[in-house]
């Protein structure tokens, strides 16, 4: 193992917590905008994907969580 494995893991843990943060502001974006007007195809498969994202992630945690 070198040093620079536990840096790369840090790294990659912020990249992943950018992404969820931004992908929640995103979602309420999309939420506003469907008060406000129908979501166009487009968006709307972007809220499907990004729900999948999250329920993805969350079960890939949970099971490397149970793992170790």
């Amino acid at each position: 193992m070198s040093i620079t494995t536990p840096l790369l893991q840090d790294i990659n843990m912020i990249g992943i917590l950018l992404l969820l943060v931004v992908n929640a502001f995103y979602l309420m974006h999309l939420r506003k905008v469907k008060r406000e007007r129908a979501l166009t195809i487009r968006e709307s498969l972007l809220v499907v994907v990004a729900q999948a994202g999250y329920l993805l992630w969350a079960g890939s945690h949970l099971l490397e969580m149970i793992s170790t």
